[in-house]
């Protein structure tokens, strides 16, 4: 796993972002106007910090994790010990690989062994939704090998499997679900937090153009429940 600060040095505080499959840091590049650090986390090819301590030095630390970074966040820090003071999971699960509540089944393993640049492209485009989502998101001229996108995949789904923990063991204090999402389904969201209190349901893509700006609401509203 990668990581990349945005923004680092200028605060105590720390705002720690695990992103989705096939993006990076460039995605939450606005994020450098923020009065706290900004890391970003990536590249899920292995599951594991360059650092054990790296983040020890901050007094607080709000996460926000999208997609697959949702499964991801929950794996590296329930038992870290950091000081997280709030962690947002957006669009995402922790059963990345579940025909009831993640991406189904027939889907992720499909995309994990038959990942092509052209079906990288489809999956950008159906993560969108709206052309106008999607050309904005092809501003970022992400380009990541194949190969890599495929370990990835493959790494989450056997991590998924060989180290399965109860669903009422997470970190995070809220949930946003998108009703649009065309990656994880809706309904599949709303079972896998099903015994969660604070979700809140939105009118959102996977990924759409005011992403970085519905990111900013989240974190400045307090989340309730919309039944």
């Amino acid at each position: 796993m990668k990581h990349h600060y945005i923004k680092q040095g200028t605060s105590d505080k720390l705002i720690l972002i695990f992103s989705g499959w096939a993006s990076d840091e460039r995605l939450f590049s606005t994020f450098s106007d923020m009065e706290q650090d900004v890391c970003v986390c990536f590249d899920y090819r292995t599951l594991e910090w360059r650092s054990e301590t790296m983040f020890q030095t901050y007094r607080e630390i709000e996460v926000i994790a999208w997609s697959l970074g949702v499964f991801v966040a929950n794996r590296m820090l329930l038992d870290s010990g950091l000081p997280i003071v709030r962690a947002v999971a957006i669009n995402g699960t922790l059963y990345p690989c579940d025909d009831e509540k993640g991406i189904p089944t027939a889907i992720y393993e499909g995309t994990e062994k038959n990942l092509t640049e052209e079906n990288l492209l489809k999956f950008y485009r159906r993560m969108c939704c709206s052309t106008r989502s999607f050309e904005n998101f092809r501003t970022f001229n992400f380009s990541f090998p194949v190969p890599e996108l495929q370990e990835a995949l493959q790494n989450i789904r056997m991590v998924q499997e060989q180290n399965s923990l109860p669903s009422d063991k997470n970190i995070f204090t809220e949930v946003i679900i998108g009703l649009s999402d065309r990656i994880f389904p809706p309904n599949n969201q709303k079972r896998a937090w099903e015994i969660f209190l604070n979700v809140k349901m939105v009118e959102m893509a996977h990924y759409d153009s005011a992403f970085s700006e519905k990111i900013y609401y989240f974190r400045s509203s307090v989340c309730g429940i919309n039944s």
